[in-house]
């Protein structure tokens, strides 16, 4: 009996030094100090090749260190740790992972398996399950055979079910796993189904506030559905919980920029990137800058789609993320199966421009063959975007004017005019006043896009139903903008919610100095009509409707507003001036031959049209600054472009100033 008790006190010190042991050995594999861990269990095994939990972390650090001969001896290990606990889901699972890394895919889905058989609340299972499925999915979804002939899509429908299961099951075991939630997020973005992938990582940061890969995804999901303010919200708190490193890659614009805007880049020095963004926001007007969100969304997708953690691949640094970070998503995909003779092709069809990426070692890593290396860098210089913004899509043609005129304080005016058209496609009733509501801005930038000044609004129209059923029709608005002389970057946009449409232009524009009292000056020439097919009331001090296209009915006359500058006041406290106006037709450009035929053609049918006109009017008066108001009957034109030109001449100084204006008559 004494013996026994004996035995029994080794017994424990035996397990209890061995129970010490593995837990120093755990410490170890924590602090990433693998090897020396190796050498502990295998101490501890050599004692004891009865203790399970010794061969499972052997195997579990073997398969840590993950070369070659390491995962062999992992496989020993764990194969050792499930003959003595042949039901043990943690040993069974390390195996799968293993078996998986190693490529034995069969063995690993069989493994797998066997756990959820044995305990149906393993989360990691069905995940692991589902990735496989998922893995199959992708590889089938865009495949073809290599002739062309056959397409795998069928399979990749059916792969991409099995795997929604499993990622779903996976997650009513465990909703907290960050990775299965962004795996069932990658089957709803395959699927388009933006909803509920908004849905899905909506609930990620419901459980963890601070999960910035989550905020990340919701903001491309909710770029997808056209929700661009919310989804810039969800950026700006992603970019906060990003590490610098992940920042810098997030924000970097180097794989974006060609060679000339490098160089054009060059002075901005650290505000590069928010000048490059400023120049290609689609709409100002909006408040968010959808290009950049749209560049955030690639970002998004190259990680999740790319990405690899198990093979050490960062999707935005692969050929294919970096393709799709400049040029988006491709029109079409094609995969070709692999051969024995040739490796995956996978090509991206744009429309104009074509990438073949190749899996040449079979990891999944496509890359670009040489000759689409050699396309890109060709192209890189000519094809800098194929992005059109929602803003972009509701885009119709319309109208702009630009005058200067002096301001105050030696400032100088500037006036631009939108001419928008309306027709009879958005009448409800013919029978009433049809009204409508158009958001405007202009937003000033100088030579390196630093903002100068900015101005929105809103306003309502009214237009005569029967006017715009008749013919043309347009809604006429204006800003003013006050600025200094120089050049600017002038934005000006329009949105038409009543209609769903939008207008911009970007256009450089000189700022004249008027603010000088010695020389002679003139504003820019305002041209326009008496309003008729026009909205009833415009917001302006001019006695006419502005027309910004410059295009006018012969019947009727043309009107015409100027201001001059700096007169010469004479003896009799009164200025004397003269005006030349001529109206010349603009020659198209024909041979000899058209234009002599065309003279025998007017001979013949006795033409009395003109092609020009010239008027001369003598003013007097007491301000050396005057606003003049004419109108021109040009009925007698023939149709066809033409130049207005207005040469004033002061007669006390005998300086001349002249303005022109190209218009056409129909």
């Amino acid at each position: 009996m004494k013996f026994f008790f004996i035995f029994l006190i080794l017994l424990f010190l035996h397990q209890n030094q061995d129970g010490n042991y593995i837990r120093e050995a755990e410490k170890l594999i924590e602090n990433n100090q693998l090897r020396e861990a190796v050498k502990k269990l295998e101490k501890i095994i050599e004692n004891d090749r009865k203790n399970p939990e010794a061969f499972y972390l052997l195997g579990e650090t073997y398969r840590r260190l993950g070369t070659l001969n390491d995962r062999l001896n992992s496989s020993r290990a764990l194969k050792e740790a499930l003959k003595l606990d042949p039901e043990n889901t943690k040993y069974l699972l390390s195996y799968g992972l293993l078996k998986k890394r190693q490529g034995f895919k069969a063995e690993a889905e069989y493994t797998f398996k066997k756990i959820v058989k044995i305990d149906s609340t393993f989360s990691e299972a069905y995940h692991q399950l589902g990735l496989m499925h998922y893995k199959k999915a992708i590889k089938y979804r865009d495949m073809v055979s290599a002739g062309g002939l056959i397409s795998m899509s069928e399979f990749g429908i059916e792969e991409n079910e099995k795997a929604r299961n499993y990622f779903k099951k996976a997650l009513q075991y465990n909703k907290k796993n960050d990775e299965i939630l962004f795996h069932l997020g990658l089957l709803y973005l395959d699927d388009r189904n933006w909803n509920k992938m908004a849905e899905l990582f909506k609930k990620a940061i419901k459980l963890n506030p601070e999960n910035k890969q989550a905020h990340l995804f919701l903001g491309y999901a909710l770029q997808k559905l056209g929700e661009f303010k919310e989804s810039e919200v969800e950026y700006k708190i992603a970019k906060k919980l990003m590490s610098k490193d992940e920042l810098n890659a997030l924000e970097s614009i180097n794989i974006l920029l060609n060679d000339s805007e490098r160089e054009n880049l060059i002075f901005a020095g650290e505000n590069a990137g928010e000048l490059y963004w400023k120049q290609r926001t689609p709409s100002f007007l909006e408040g968010y800058n959808e290009r950049k969100i749209e560049h955030y969304s690639r970002f998004a997708y190259v990680n999740l789609r790319f990405g690899d953690p198990e093979k050490g691949l960062t999707g935005w640094k692969t050929d294919r993320g970096e393709v799709f970070l400049r040029y988006g998503e491709p029109l079409k995909v094609t995969r070709t199966r692999a051969e024995v003779k040739s490796p995956s092709v996978e090509i991206w069809d744009y429309g104009s421009v074509s990438f073949v990426f190749e899996d040449e070692f079979m990891n999944g890593n496509y890359r670009l063959t040489d000759d689409s290396k050699l396309t890109l860098e060709s192209v890189r210089n000519e094809v800098t975007e194929f992005f059109v913004s929602s803003f972009d899509k509701r885009k119709i043609g319309f109208f702009r004017l630009f005058s200067t005129s002096r301001g105050q304080k030696g400032k100088t005016n500037l006036d631009i005019f939108f001419e928008i058209p309306v027709d009879s496609s958005i009448i409800d009733n013919l029978d009433e006043n049809f009204q409508f509501f158009i958001d405007r801005g202009v937003f000033i930038f100088d030579d390196r896009w630093n903002k100068i000044s900015e101005k929105r609004g809103s306003e309502s129209f009214y237009l005569d139903s029967w006017k715009i059923t008749e013919g043309y029709a347009s809604a006429i608005t204006s800003v003013r903008m006050v600025l200094d002389s120089g050049l600017y970057n002038v934005v000006g946009e329009f949105q038409d919610w009543k209609r769903l449409i939008s207008g911009s232009f970007k256009e450089k524009v000189r700022m004249p100095d008027y603010s000088s009292r010695d020389y002679l000056a003139m504003s820019d020439l305002i041209l326009g009509v008496q309003p008729e097919n026009y909205l009833k009331e415009f917001n302006s001090d001019l006695d006419f409707f502005p027309r910004p296209s410059l295009i006018f009915d012969r019947k009727k006359p043309i009107e015409l507003y100027f201001e001059v500058y700096n007169l010469m006041i004479g003896a009799e406290n009164k200025t004397k001036f003269n005006l030349k106006s001529s109206i010349t037709l603009i020659p198209e450009k024909t041979n000899i031959f058209n234009k002599i035929l065309g003279k025998m053609w007017n001979i013949i049918r006795k033409d009395k049209r003109k092609i020009s006109l010239t008027n001369t009017f003598n003013f007097e008066g007491k301000d050396r600054t005057e606003k003049i108001y004419l109108s021109f009957f040009v009925d007698e034109l023939i149709p066809g472009k033409y130049l207005f030109s207005i040469e004033l001449t002061d007669n006390f100084s005998n300086r001349s100033v002249s303005k022109s204006r190209k218009i056409i008559l129909f």
